[in-house]
């Protein structure tokens, strides 16, 4: 298809289109190096000789709405430098990491969404509509990313925690409050480790952080003289834990409402209708039971009228 052969082209020109297969909610593109010679990335080295040839598997951005897989057809290549340490080589190409799963451009585009959004949010909108990845792999997405921060420009932070594996393993998150730009991620959320990252940055002046005695006690040590300020989030959630904690044990279990005059007589006229409904009810039910003693007896219907002055009732 002319419109694929196109769009592998742009992904790199080096690639040949070769066949594609359309899935329930994916495309796969099959694609080989149209190379006539591939560098050796030890020695720099060019060579034409191929050793043997492999299949490499990896994500692209989707096309109208499908997921894209790529299947790279790559070859192996002999070195024919006698003094590079290594034999044979994989060729390389620049539109993706050595034995990355997803392209440069894919990764992009996930740093992108995963910005402005929590790593939940990030991994469920990309696994809907873009690409197969968990919120681990965007977190290491992130961490990964250089950001071109003067440390001595960074003034004020925040600092949150975050689950690799709830329950298990904890990582910490830290923000630049002015950019609103991750600055940076660690995979602990230990007090030395937190107050190692917090010592390399000498002009902290303010950190946001939650309630963690771990954090407060980290940045005590690393800023004696920072200000530190509860973040919206907790400040409002301790606010109405505060409150719901107050009126459990201010005010009883049940509350009794005194009735007004008019309820209270309106519920006693209820009392008394009920009262009556069940004094007759009593009646009608022995009225029935004296009626089948006289059937039982040999009594007509008749007679039993006669007998019980049904006939006024």
């Amino acid at each position: 298809m002319v419109i694929l052969e196109e769009i592998v082209e742009l992904l790199d020109k080096n690639l040949e289109y070769i066949k594609h297969e359309v899935e329930d909610n994916g495309i796969v593109i099959w694609v080989r190096s149209s190379k006539k010679e591939a560098v050796c990335p030890y020695c720099g080295t060019p060579s034409t000789r191929v050793h043997s040839r492999y299949k490499r598997v990896f994500q692209d951005l989707p096309i109208q709405g499908k997921k894209v897989t790529i299947v790279l057809i790559g070859r192996k290549m002999f070195c024919d430098n006698e003094d590079c340490e290594k034999e044979t080589f994989a060729e390389t190409f620049d539109f993706i990491d050595s034995r990355a799963r997803m392209t440069k451009r894919l990764k992009e585009e996930i740093v992108r969404i995963s910005m402005n959004m929590s790593s939940v949010q990030a991994a469920k909108l990309i696994r809907e509509n873009i690409a197969d990845i968990g919120k681990s792999s965007i977190c290491n997405l992130l961490k990964k990313i250089v950001m071109m921060f003067d440390k001595k420009d960074v003034r004020k932070i925040c600092i949150d925690d975050f689950a690799i594996k709830k329950g298990q393993r904890y990582g910490t998150i830290m923000i630049d409050l002015e950019s609103h730009m991750i600055v940076d991620i660690l995979d602990s959320r230990d007090c030395e480790k937190v107050e190692e990252w917090l010592s390399g940055y000498p002009n902290i002046e303010i950190v946001s952080r939650d309630g963690s005695i771990t954090y407060r006690n980290a940045i005590k040590k690393a800023h004696p003289d920072a200000i530190q300020i509860s973040d919206r989030f907790h400040l409002v959630k301790n606010l109405t834990d505060s409150c719901k904690e107050y009126i459990h044990e201010t005010f009883k279990a049940s509350i009794i409402i005194e009735e007004s005059e008019e309820e209270e007589q309106k519920n006693e006229n209820e009392v008394i209708k009920s009262k009556v409904l069940s004094e007759k009810e009593e009646l009608k039910m022995k009225l029935v039971e004296e009626i089948r003693g006289l059937s039982k007896e040999g009594y007509s219907k008749r007679a039993i009228s006669r007998m019980l002055d049904l006939g006024n009732i």
